[in-house]
């Protein structure tokens, strides 16, 4: 994934993508204008203090986006629903903050 998106953002020189740890960031206090975590956080052992080294590397002003999906909110269509139950509980299980 970042592979992909460093290229669809190599004409833009406003742009970098960095491939890191979220409870560790590399970035210096403030250094960035926007941060973006897609489907990470649900993973963390601590989101606490992911928020607190995205709010401490982002300048002042700066905006941070968090998607995060809701599984037990979609509208699934497999037409199995014993299936998807299944499917829903294995992912509950290995995710600490689902």
């Amino acid at each position: 994934m970042g592979e992909m998106a460093r290229r669809r953002g190599a004409e833009r020189p406003q742009v970098s993508v960095d491939v890191g740890d979220a409870m560790q960031l590399r970035e210096g206090d403030g250094t960035l204008d926007a941060a973006a975590s897609v489907q990470v956080y649900e993973y963390l052992p601590n989101v606490e203090r992911a928020l607190a080294e995205m709010h401490r590397a982002l300048r002042p002003g700066g905006r941070g986006a968090i998607v995060a999906t809701d599984w037990n909110a979609i509208a699934w269509t497999a037409g199995d629903s014993e299936l998807i139950d299944r499917v829903l509980a294995a992912f509950a299980e290995h995710c600490p903050h689902r």
